[in-house]
């Protein structure tokens, strides 16, 4: 299990492999007001970067929902988000 803090936000996303048999390849679940698990059947470097985009979306739906943010208005703030997110899940580094 991987667990990404989003300290501005006070919002934690784990990122978990399922322990059930599910029919898809991943999907997210929203755990209360200020966290989401993503489950994600395959290793990592097997990941279909559009689904996880759309799951990570859902995930961005859901902060939004929880603090009353507006997507339309604040597109730019969810993109640096939902870039955040999916290069932590994808094990990316960052240059410092």
């Amino acid at each position: 299990m991987r667990k990404i803090k989003i300290q501005h936000l006070g919002y934690t996303i784990f990122v978990k492999r399922p322990n059930k048999n599910i029919p898809f390849p991943m999907y997210v679940e929203r755990n209360n007001r200020h966290t989401s698990t993503i489950y994600i059947k395959q290793p990592i470097k097997k990941i279909n970067q559009p689904l996880l985009a759309h799951e990570v979306l859902h995930i961005l739906q859901n902060i939004s929902a929880d603090y009353g943010i507006d997507m339309i208005y604040e597109k730019e703030h969810f993109a640096y988000l939902l870039s955040y997110i999916m290069n932590v899940i994808l094990n990316y580094e960052y240059d410092t």
